[in-house]
């Protein structure tokens, strides 16, 4: 098996032996991370969301895509168009998360506390205005929880709680409309195959006892989510080794789920 899944806040190299390597970026709300990999932008017809933060949610989605893309150029004016659609009430927390933010991407450190404080202050905010459906779901020493079989399509905010006593993340992919496989199945295919047979979308990263988030657009399909953390990951095992190679990937030992969009 050789699968690789790549977000903005874990990098991990499966190899066939079981080895893992990884680097980590820690860019959540109080230990927890900002998944910044967003597909496409949601609708503002029927959303149900507060009509003078239309805007704001739109560059939200945009910015996490530009991050996302890893694309310098758009970037920057995604940025700029968030902090300039920002409501006044929500301006300075926007403007301190985009500042924090631009220090950790232009020099490829960790967040500071301030970002984290900000990020998180700022994406209640998307959940509170923005109208976005919303899943709440949990993980456990390894297992997700709190996924409901089905779920709306449209813009939807995930909030990623880990009860766990390991780091553990939230990786979301959507599962092409001709494949049959099986979540599993899927995940013990060889990288290309796999890769052919998915749409790897964003990802959550929590440390133990701490909660992260995500958004996206939901299209209706099958969806796969996995946990990629290497077995052993906690917070003490990071800093002793912050190159840390741990045992097999979570998944592996059943951290695996499956729901359908609709």
């Amino acid at each position: 098996m050789l699968w690789r899944y790549i977000s903005h806040n874990i990098v991990f190299h499966m190899t066939s032996k079981g080895g893992i390597t990884m680097r980590v970026r820690t860019i959540g709300y109080v230990g927890a991370a900002m998944a910044v990999m967003f597909v496409g932008c949601g609708s503002d017809d029927d959303s149900g969301g507060d009509d003078a933060y239309a805007d704001f949610c739109q560059a939200e989605l945009q910015v996490e895509a530009a991050v996302a893309a890893e694309d310098p150029a758009a970037v920057a004016p995604a940025f700029e168009d968030l902090i300039a659609a920002a409501p006044d009430e929500a301006k300075d927390v926007v403007e301190q998360t985009v500042t924090e933010a631009q220090k950790f991407l232009e020099s490829e450190s960790e967040p500071s506390p301030e970002f984290n404080a900000a990020y998180g202050e700022m994406m209640e905010t998307v959940k509170d205005k923005c109208g976005f459906n919303e899943i709440d779901a949990q993980a456990e020493d390894y297992k997700f929880s709190g996924i409901e079989d089905e779920v709306d399509a449209g813009a939807a905010v995930i909030t990623f709680e880990n009860n766990g006593t390991e780091y553990h993340e939230l990786a979301l992919a959507r599962i092409n409309d001709d494949v049959d496989l099986s979540a599993e199945d899927l995940l013990a295919l060889p990288q290309e195959e796999a890769e052919g047979m998915v749409t790897i979308l964003n990802g959550a990263f929590a440390a133990p006892g701490e909660t992260g988030y995500t958004a996206l657009e939901l299209e209706p399909g099958r969806y796969l989510v996995a946990c990629f953390v290497p077995t052993g990951m906690t917070p003490a095992a990071l800093e002793e080794n912050p190159e840390f190679e741990g045992g097999e990937p979570h998944f592996m030992q059943g951290m695996v789920a499956e729901f359908t969009v609709a």
